[in-house]
């Protein structure tokens, strides 16, 4: 008897943390003084927010959303069952930059679109895309994409100002480079996939 006991009050323990574990989970929608330092979250969404750092946090299933950011830093940190998305709507004389560093992305895609500079490296997307893309009519991104890893999917670095793309490699997925007015990259590989990265020439040239 005194041993059913102690398994209902376990019981009641386990529900008791899983309930607070579920509670304490949210929307994060405040960077405090410009860095955040571990913590689970149900999503990520920062909007005209100057300065953000996320060192080591875990975020599912709402994924990360950032827009119009002057210096937004993800590192070390998982994503699952979501997306991260660096977007900036207007184009502004103050610079956007993004830096996306040694992240896990699980079921769900990086994409980085119409900053000034980015940086996507050692990152690993298992069954989603990485995309770094500018506004064709207006290229001014330069984007690092260096070291990167995707299984079962893509890897897309378009239209972008400059952009240096080396020793990224897909497993059943693409690397395309196209319509970067300027491009290096070296290294890159695909199993069980193309690579194909050139620089379009421009008339007259």
């Amino acid at each position: 008897m005194k041993t059913q006991k102690l398994f209902v009050i376990a019981a009641i323990v386990c529900l008791l943390v899983g309930a607070s574990v579920t509670a304490m989970a949210e929307t994060l929608t405040d960077c405090g003084d410009g860095s955040i330092n571990g913590g689970t979250y149900d999503a990520i969404v920062l909007t005209d927010y100057e300065d953000c750092v996320l060192l080591g946090v875990t975020v599912t299933p709402g994924g990360v959303l950032v827009r119009n950011p002057r210096l937004f830093s993800l590192i070390n940190s998982y994503v699952k069952n979501g997306n991260v998305r660096v977007i900036r709507d207007t184009k502004s004389l103050t610079p956007s930059t993004a830096s996306i560093l040694n992240n896990v992305v699980e079921n769900g895609n990086i994409v980085i679109r119409e900053l000034d500079e980015t940086d996507i490296r050692q990152n690993t997307v298992l069954n989603g895309t990485i995309r770094v893309i500018d506004d064709p009519s207006q290229p001014d991104q330069y984007a690092q994409v260096i070291q990167n890893r995707i299984k079962d999917g893509n890897l897309r670095v378009n239209d972008n100002l400059s952009a240096n793309v080396q020793e990224n490699t897909t497993i059943r997925g693409n690397i395309t480079c196209r319509d970067n007015l300027l491009l290096v990259a070296p290294c890159n590989e695909a199993v069980k996939g193309t690579v194909r990265c050139s620089r379009d020439l421009l008339p007259g040239e």
